[in-house]
This record gives structure tokens, C-alpha cells and sequence, in this order.
């Protein structure tokens, strides 16, 4: 997975954000998974359609982060979803 690839969130999911924080509820799996502030954000900009290159843009620009401190922290954290069965890849 790269900066590049579009992903999109499995269907399905049950999603509910209570204090900032997201929760996803897998059905299929029986699975609660609770992102913190951090990955809600991600999350919800991936419900936008958003790709991860304007991501990792759109951190950098909103919280004045250096890149390549949020391309890492981004694709780690996407690479979780997907190793959680939460994502697929488009591409």
C-alpha cells in the first residue's frame, strides 16, 4: 500500500463518533474497534472519498505536521484498517 492507492471503507460497518473518538462495529466479525482523535479524522475523510495522498496533504496543511511524519502516520494507520478487514483497496 502507497500514498497513491484509494481505499474506501468495507460496507457494512456501523459507525458512531461519541467524544471525538469513532467507533466501527464489524458485523460480520462481531468487532468493536475504537480509533482515537487521530484516526477519526482519517476515517471520516476516507467516508469523503478522499484519497490518501490528499490525506496525508490535508493533515500536513491542518495541523501544521511535518510530512513525512504524517505519510507515515497515516499509511501505518490505513495498513491497519486493511489488516483488519475494515478497508478495501481500489487501487
Amino acid at each position: 500500500m502507497n500514498r497513491f492507492n484509494r481505499v474506501t471503507l468495507k460496507r457494512g460497518l456501523a459507525k458512531r463518533v461519541i467524544d471525538g473518538k469513532m467507533y466501527l462495529v464489524d458485523s460480520e466479525t462481531s468487532t468493536l474497534h475504537q480509533l482515537n482523535e487521530s484516526g477519526t479524522i482519517i476515517v471520516k475523510k476516507l467516508e469523503k472519498g478522499m484519497g490518501i495522498e490528499r490525506i496525508i496533504n490535508q493533515i500536513v496543511e491542518d495541523y501544521e505536521v511535518e510530512r513525512k511524519r504524517a505519510e507515515k502516520d497515516v499509511l501505518f494507520f490505513i495498513k491497519g484498517l486493511k489488516d483488519k478487514g475494515l478497508i478495501i483497496e481500489d487501487g
